[in-house]
């Protein structure tokens, strides 16, 4: 081009946003939290009095160590420039920093900072791990601070739930301790903990003074204000994969029904549980696909369109699964909102949506579905903003004028996206005629899943109804079945794509109910369809069907059998669904019969054996782990005997066959680590690793329990190695759970490492120190 008119060719003022908050922030809600910055305070509810009631019935629980204390956005001053807010400190001990920037006019800007300090005369700094794995045995510690006059004995004890046994006692027991303090002094109190179960741990460290020396009586209300009581939380897992077997049972008219039948044996024999879900709907088996897509950890575009696309179906199936069945208007709405900020965060300059967020390329296919995700979020009232829909379905109509070359490798997955790209434009309102009746001349090479959009397609546009019904009708009957290709998208949407077309353009015949029966009859041994893509679209199915086919079910009563006795179970209008957790244990028994049609969906969990694993790979793919300890000159040795402080290089060896697309490396810490992240000061270290700059990691998130890093495209052959950093923050044995690489659309390529258990000491057992 000419030099001249391209740098100075008029550009559009736009602002580009990024946030780095999905390195360090879990998707899911339910997996943040908030470590303590310095100390913490306040806040809470107060039940569990430590004296008994009175005056010291105040003492509050601190829970809410958001590190945020307050947000205006948009502030006015009065005529002199000033403001007053009002707003209450979360529960955390420490200098808070106060900021603000003032706009004046148009060309008039300004800022000022100041700081002020939340402090009690009694803090505790715990310092619980951030997760931990069933089996581990730990030395978590709280730091206990004096800024009081008074001289005294206090008890510190660590109050916790079942799953998690402190000192010699029984689980959920508490433990104390007994420290001496002087006025200015600290003491660091440590607890040994054993974790016996899986689940939410919820620990209460309190302290309260027993004695104080001098002229002072310890009045209630002298005791509490010496007092302190902090609440920490976090997920305690099994650092083994659980076996897992799912089954569906179909009943019908009084026929008795053993719903153990088909179950492995080993797995009735072990520790775990039974999700029994009964329904008189074949949509029962909707919960699989709500269960994976809720669950998956990670985040580009697509997975998170498809993690909303649960969230657009709960108002059709919100009677007929189960995990559905408690979510409130504002936790859908909000969850909603959530998906479309982040979708919004990858939409690059030119209006596309990248495969991350903050990427600069857009992606045709990944457009094309996460633009359906913003503009589903839309009709169910998100807040997008018009203009990012303008830009991506200008993008979209743009991608539709490129050249689709037939001889290419990947025809039928780019027809796909450009059929797909015509769905998502005419539900847009802006249909692209020309361009469908272009593809409707090639019907005869179209996959089902590109008929099923291109009908969709053609059926939301314009006005002419009959002709538009009766072309997509066409293309509906007359389907050709799939070519095999080795295609990195190896499992296909071919059957949710025909049933939800059926469902939308002609529900009133029995092809929608034939192609659900398929698509139900192509689920895996674990109750879904493989990809998040492909349970995605089963779920848009299933709610499409819902809403338009099958509108009027029969009720039905069963009688089921447990080894407790005979429970009796309407199914209804007003109560579609029942669920209910069985305990494996010995006897335990599953018979049910009906009076009608029921459909059960029984979901076995089983704990195996708590051992190291050994390393496992899937026709060459492999992935091994090695630890190493970092010296002060930058230099690595064996890690051997590590202790709390120690600075670990964490190393990741990939052995790849064959290139793959859209590779995910997660490498799960024990308990007794922390990742070091070097972008953010508050955590880096003055060592790098090659996964602080190494060019072909489109993605990494260094979280509080695991390290995840993501290629778009891998090596061809060969083994390369990822390493990052990690810091020994407790005491204890716990076990490494095994690294894992896995083609996140091809789940049958996956290898994991070995797992092992880990011993670290606490730093002043270093000889020498």
């Amino acid at each position: 081009p000419d030099p001249m008119n391209y740098f100075h060719a008029p550009r559009p003022l736009l602002v580009n946003c990024g946030t780095s908050f999905s390195t360090f922030i879990a998707e899911n809600p339910d997996r943040r939290d908030y470590a303590n910055k310095g100390f913490t305070i306040g806040g809470g509810d107060g039940e569990d009095d430590a004296f008994g009631g009175g005056a010291a019935a105040e003492l509050k629980l601190r829970s809410n160590f958001d590190p945020c204390a307050v947000w205006l956005p948009t502030v006015r001053t009065n005529a002199d420039g000033k403001f007053s807010a009002t707003y209450k400190n979360p529960d955390t001990l420490t200098r808070y920093r106060v900021i603000a920037v003032v706009l004046h006019g148009k060309r008039k800007f300004g800022s000022a900072s100041t700081d002020y300090t939340v402090d009690k005369p009694i803090m505790l700094e715990p310092a619980a791990p951030r997760y931990a794995s069933e089996g581990d045995k730990l030395m978590p510690k709280v730091l206990v601070q004096n800024n009081s006059k008074f001289e005294g004995t206090w008890e510190i004890s660590l109050a916790t739930t079942s799953i998690t046994q402190a000192g010699t006692g029984s689980p959920g027991a508490p433990a104390s301790r007994t420290i001496n303090l002087k006025p200015g002094g600290a003491e660091t109190v440590y607890f040994e903990t054993k974790f016996v179960n899986t689940g939410t741990a919820r620990w209460i460290w309190t302290a309260r003074p027993l004695e104080i020396k001098g002229d002072a009586n310890l009045t209630p209300v002298l005791a509490r204000d010496l007092s302190d009581k902090a609440e920490t939380k976090f997920e305690v897992t099994y650092p083994v994969p659980l076996m897992r077997q799912v089954q569906f049972v179909s009943m019908r008219n009084n026929g008795r029904h053993d719903l153990l039948n088909g179950l492995k044996p080993e797995l009735l024999e072990g520790r775990g549980h039974i999700d029994l879900e009964l329904s008189n709907s074949l949509l029962l088996e909707g919960a699989g696909a709500v269960d994976y897509l809720l669950k998956y950890p990670y985040g580009c575009v697509e997975q998170t369109t498809s993690s909303l696309m649960p969230w657009f179906a709960v108002r059709d199936l919100k009677s007929l699964v189960p995990g559905f069945r408690t979510k409130t208007e504002s936790e859908v709405a909000n969850a909603i909102q959530k998906g479309a900020d982040r979708l919004l965060t990858m939409q690059t300059r030119d209006g596309g949506l990248a495969y991350w967020p903050g990427g600069n390329s857009a992606e045709k296919w990944a457009t094309s579905y996460g633009g359906l995700g913003l503009l589903l979020a839309r009709e169910h009232g998100a807040d997008v903003p018009e203009s990012s829909i303008t830009r991506l379905t200008a993008w979209l109509v743009k991608s539709l004028t490129a050249k689709v070359d037939e001889q290419h490798s990947h025809y039928h997955w780019n027809i796909e996206t450009r059929a797909r790209a015509l769905y998502v434009l005419a539900l847009a309102k802006q249909p692209q005629v020309a361009m469908q009746n272009k593809l409707m001349d090639s019907a005869d090479k179209l996959s089902p899943t590109a008929r099923a959009y291109l009908a969709l397609a053609i059926y939301y546009s314009g006005s002419d109804k009959a002709n538009q019904h009766a072309s997509a009708i066409a293309l509906l009957k007359n389907q050709t079945p799939r070519q095999k290709t080795n295609h990195w998208m190896r499992h296909s949407a071919d059957n949710a794509m025909t049933v939800l077309a059926w469902s939308e353009i002609s529900p009133d015949t029995e092809n929608a109910d034939l192609a659900m029966r398929k698509l139900i009859s192509n689920r895996n041994p674990y109750g879904h369809w493989r990809t998040t893509w492909c349970n995605s679209w089963a779920l848009q199915a299933m709610a499409s069907y819902a809403r338009n086919v099958e509108k009027n079910r029969e009720p039905s009563t069963l009688q089921l059998v447990t080894a407790e006795g005979t429970k009796t179970i309407t199914l209804d209008k007003d109560s579609p669904t029942q669920s209910l957790r069985v305990p494996l244990q010995d006897g335990v028994k599953l018979v049910a019969s009906t009076n009608g049609t029921a459909f059960a969906n029984v979901n076995l969990s089983a704990k195996p054996r708590l051992a190291p694993t050994g390393a496992w790979g899937h026709k060459g793919l492999s992935v091994a782990r090695r630890y190493e300890r970092m010296m002060a000159d930058g230099s690595t040795q064996a890690m051997g005997q590590p202790h709390v402080g120690d600075l670990i290089k964490v190393t990741l060896d990939i052995t790849i066959p064959y290139a793959l697309d859209y590779v995910v490396i997660e490498d799960r810490l024990p308990s007794l680590f922390e990742t070091v992240n070097n972008d953010f000061a508050s955590q880096s270290s003055r060592f790098r690793t090659n996964s602080d700059s190494r060019w072909n990691i489109n993605h990494k998130e260094l979280r509080s329990d695991r390290a995840s890093f993501f290629i778009n495209r891998s090596w061809r052959s060969g083994t390369r190695s990822i390493s990052y950093l990690a810091r020994v923050t407790t005491a204890g044995i716990a076990t490494a759970p095994a690294a894992k690489v896995e083609a996140m659309y091809d789940p049958e390529q996956i290898a994991l490492s070995e797992s092992k258990t880990m011993t670290t000491l606490r730093k002043e057992a270093v000889v020498g120190e």
